[in-house]
């Protein structure tokens, strides 16, 4: 059979297509989008050529997808996320953005700076579904031993409706990454999980003065039912001197609650 007659059984036989070497393929697709001399060479139906064609790109762009997806779901282990702190990898991964040009992505270091504020952060929804959104620092204990008994708090809202985080119940305010001195990187995981339903949280709530968030996320996962998470994303942080800044602001900030407590009927901060 000679070049020309397999190109063109390769048109109407769907298996003889995708056993055609990829140059062979994209000569195909060259013929059917340009329909230049070298299409006249193919004497074929065109919207069959052009459908073959389509195909091949859909199933090129899901084998893409699935090893883009593999790769990111190996971050979390890389990072010893998996298993130790979750179960299996989720199969989304949410956007965390802190400004136009600082995000999270799967375990890029940022600058505590530049994490002060909390993250807009986006995950595929469901319509009239709820969600908790859990930001933490898995290594509050020592990095090095990599212990996933207990993390610290960094944010929690839960009951989010679809994606509007700022209709959701706060659980504990956000405070920015502030890693000791001396405990080298520390991660920080983004992890969204879909409730079955409004819940009415039990947990204590913490403001930013607060000091003790120490907590644990598989136990919170299941007090509330919560199950295995539906997005995640994660960064890493070391100490620098905005650390400092960020301890002393919130200790101002508990100096002034704790006098405001003191004078009946004014509110606290």
């Amino acid at each position: 059979m000679n070049r020309n007659s397999k190109l063109l059984r390769a048109i109407v036989d769907r298996a003889t297509y995708f056993r055609l070497p990829v140059c062979q393929r994209r000569q195909i697709v060259f013929a059917c989008r340009v329909r230049s001399s070298r299409a006249a060479v193919l004497p074929v139906c065109h919207s069959a050529c052009v459908n073959l064609a389509s195909l091949f790109f859909a199933r090129q762009a899901s084998a893409d997808r699935k090893v883009s997806g593999e790769m990111e779901q190996s971050k979390f282990k890389d990072h010893l996320i998996v298993p130790d702190i979750l179960e299996e990898a989720p199969q989304e991964i949410c956007d965390v953005k802190f400004s136009a040009s600082v995000h999270a992505m799967l375990g890029n270091e940022l600058r505590p700076e530049d994490v002060k504020e909390p993250p807009s952060v986006k995950w595929p929804a469901e319509k009239g579904a709820f969600y908790t959104l859990v930001i933490a620092d898995l290594d509050t204990q020592n990095p090095e031993k990599n212990e996933g008994e207990v993390q610290w708090q960094q944010y929690v809202v839960m009951n989010i409706p679809e994606n509007n985080i700022s209709r959701g119940k706060v659980l504990s305010e956000y405070i920015g990454a502030g890693p000791l001195p001396g405990t080298g990187l520390h991660r920080y995981a983004v992890v969204v999980y879909k409730q079955k339903g409004q819940l009415q949280p039990k947990e204590p709530f913490y403001s930013k003065a607060d000091g003790d968030r120490k907590f644990s996320l598989s136990e919170f996962e299941k007090k509330y039912s919560l199950g295995k998470p539906i997005a995640a994303n994660f960064y890493q942080a070391k100490y620098d001197e905005a650390v400092k800044e960020l301890y002393l602001e919130n200790e101002e900030m508990k100096d002034k609650q704790e006098n405001q407590a003191k004078v009946p009927g004014l509110p606290s901060v």
